[in-house]
């Protein structure tokens, strides 16, 4: 949604279904963007800015820069095959096709169709799991556990010829690309319990060769409690 804030600039506006598990994820995503703010107000990383949020009726509303983001691009494949549930590790995977986005300069999922979305996640990551299709209300989709996809058809052959698996994508072997697309892997597993979490990701190999410069400092447990109750209150 579009609109205008108190600047006459015009904003994006996310507004979080007034629903309890969505109010807090919202809480959360609220204290990383007022601390990313907090540690780099000019922007100088070139992070979304974000402008305020404010309650409706129940349903948090976050105000953010305008820009041409889509969030389907960058939906978790557990929220594409609807709905098997939103849980923290849906952003994972949304932080990890943004890092692949900013490898290569193209979406990994240039598509606003489900079933086409879950046929280029097959080519690039693999079979979907079974554990996860035969709970899925969309069994539409699927054709014994399997997914429903003609690869000769039209979007089959677009498909084909315009994904291919996750590793192929590197631009070379280096140690830091290969611990990139190692990390992007992890961010991207299926099973929502065995991908990879946040603070997990923020210890992984590739980020150790940042230099210190371009890291942000972890505050205490205490500073992030004591905002945390501070949404709460």
């Amino acid at each position: 949604m579009r609109l205008s804030n108190r600047d006459n600039e015009v904003a994006a506006l996310k507004i979080i279904k007034n629903v309890e598990k969505y109010r807090e994820a919202a809480k959360l995503e609220i204290n990383v963007l007022e601390f990313m703010h907090s540690k780099d107000p000019e922007g100088t990383f070139l992070c979304v800015k974000f402008f305020d949020y404010f309650d409706y009726h129940g349903h948090m509303c976050l105000s953010f820069q305008m820009l041409g983001i889509s969030i389907f691009d960058f939906m978790a494949a557990q929220m594409v095959l609807e709905k098997l549930g939103w849980s923290q590790p849906c952003d994972v995977w949304s932080i990890g096709c943004i890092l692949f986005e900013l490898y290569t300069g193209f979406t990994l999922f240039q598509t606003h169709d489900n079933r086409e979305h879950l046929a280029m996640m097959e080519r690039i990551l693999g079979s979907l799991p079974y554990r996860m299709t035969k709970k899925t209300k969309k069994q539409k989709y699927f054709y014994h556990g399997q997914l429903d996809w003609n690869e000769k058809s039209e979007p089959g052959r677009y498909v084909k010829n315009n994904c291919k698996p996750l590793g192929r994508y590197m631009v070379c072997d280096s140690d830091g690309d290969m611990n990139l697309f190692n990390l992007i892997e992890r961010m991207l597993e299926y099973d929502p319990s065995s991908r990879i979490t946040l603070k997990e990701a923020l210890e992984h190999p590739f980020f150790s060769t940042l230099p210190d410069s371009q890291k942000l400092p972890m505050e205490s447990k205490n500073e992030d409690r004591e905002r945390s109750h501070s949404l709460s209150r």
